[in-house]
């Protein structure tokens, strides 16, 4: 039935159409309601990863999970970014597995394999192996990058 069609129906059909259309918008803006819960999730979801990848995460996924159960739903607006991060920290103190070594301040990345380049052949049980090494320089950081590569002409 058309508008026009209510509109030549009699008295009643006006009513009839109002409530229609009560109907549609009020189904309208539900839609539009998990329209922005579903936005408000992606963007979360894109901050998580961000600060994991930043914090050198692993395993991206599982970490995200991970923080997003500590987060849960609360974290929006301005105050999002500290909540994450927050939780991105006590993510990798439950579960360092999860996330790069870190190494020392003030070795500028070189510190770990530092008892190879001084002593010749170093202390084995603390620089980290060729094939870890060989791990991190894949991911496409310089330092790691540098450090693979020193570590291997070292040990050749």
């Amino acid at each position: 039935m058309s508008t026009s069609d209510h509109n030549n129906s009699g008295g009643g059909g006006g009513e009839g159409l109002a409530q229609q259309l009560i109907g549609e918008l009020s189904q309208l803006r539900g839609e539009m309601a998990q329209a922005k819960a579903a936005i408000a999730r992606a963007e979360r979801r894109q901050m998580t990863e961000r600060a994991l990848m930043d914090a050198q995460c692993r395993d991206v996924r599982a970490a995200a999970d991970a923080v997003e159960q500590r987060v849960g739903t609360t974290a929006e607006g301005p105050d999002a970014a500290r909540q994450i991060a927050a939780a991105v920290e006590a993510v990798r103190r439950e579960r360092p597995g999860l996330f790069a070594p870190v190494t020392p301040a003030g070795l500028g990345g070189f510190g770990a394999i530092r008892g190879v380049h001084e002593s010749g052949a170093g202390d084995t049980s603390t620089a980290p192996t060729l094939a870890i090494l060989r791990e991190r320089a894949q991911g496409g950081d310089r330092a790691s990058l540098l450090l693979y590569l020193k570590a291997r002409r070292s040990r050749s």
